[in-house]
């Protein structure tokens, strides 16, 4: 009797909330925007579309990266953009992929399979908390969803090697590299105090995409893509010639190696430039 009578009551419920006005919970296909302005979303959005969440492509965090070293688009930008419809695509360089309906409602699906889960939903609620909305606070406003992801993926991962199909476990572990960097370079940002910092973390985001278009691309004599073990050889095998050079210092042609030398060159000029200047 119980049963049926919180059932009854719960399918009322579900028909009277959108005729009494009432917002519906979030979910990660849409959530609710109401009392913002679209154009201050779509640039919060904006600021978050790292491509943390793409498992296995990692086209939208090169494109964070490299759009990272401009500026970001204005409220006027997002507001002359959204004039001619609420879908949106590219934005400012960035994927956004999602519809503006006219009830206030972002379909964010798209958004947070590339970016990262729920992460439509976290933007809009930290948007809310703002005391004031500045494009200066908006631009502040990452939210990295990398533990999330790193733990699904990490579990993925661990599922595909158990059931042998270790290409696609490399693949995911490869793109997940360029994914840490994207969020990474995106969480400096947002806490960048000033201009002189902001050229800072531009500067790591150039040298990560440095890397990434000058890593080797290892290929069978047939054409074919090689195998994980054999992309790993040829990485291993090249001389460091091949590869080119930051800041004078060789590169190895490893992704892994050059990033970490480029976080530690840039850590240093950071840590040497903080030091108090004598006399």
């Amino acid at each position: 009797m119980n049963k049926f009578i919180f059932s009854f009551l719960s399918t009322i419920l579900f028909y009277m909330v959108p005729l009494l006005g009432m917002d519906q919970p979030d979910n990660n296909e849409a959530v609710s925007y109401k009392g913002l302005k679209k154009e201050h979303v779509l640039v919060a959005l904006w600021v978050n579309a790292s491509g943390t969440g793409s498992q296995t492509e990692s086209g939208e965090a090169q494109l964070f990266l490299t759009t990272l070293q401009g500026r970001a688009p204005t409220f006027q930008e997002a507001s002359e953009y959204l004039s001619i419809g609420g879908r949106v695509d590219y934005f400012h360089g960035r994927k956004i992929a999602g519809v503006f309906t006219n009830d206030d409602t972002y379909l964010c699906h798209a958004y947070n399979k590339k970016h990262g889960p729920q992460r439509a939903q976290k933007v809009v609620a930290a948007l809310r908390a703002l005391s004031s909305i500045t494009p200066q606070a908006v631009a502040k406003l990452y939210i990295s969803v990398l533990d999330e992801v790193m733990t699904r993926d990490g579990a993925l991962m661990k599922e595909l090697m158990r059931d042998g199909k270790t290409a696609e476990a490399f693949k995911i572990h490869q793109c997940l590299n360029v994914r840490k960097d994207a969020d990474g370079t995106g969480y400096m940002m947002s806490s960048a105090t000033s201009a002189e910092d902001s050229g800072f973390v531009q500067s790591i985001a150039s040298g990560f995409m440095s890397l990434f278009w000058g890593a080797p691309k290892a290929q069978e004599d047939n054409g074919k893509a090689a195998s994980p073990a054999a992309a790993a050889a040829a990485v291993k095998t090249t001389t460091t010639e091949d590869h080119g050079n930051y800041k004078g210092v060789p590169l190895t042609g490893d992704y892994q190696t050059d990033r970490d030398m480029i976080y530690k060159m840039k850590l240093d000029e950071l840590f040497n430039r903080a030091k108090p200047k004598q006399g």
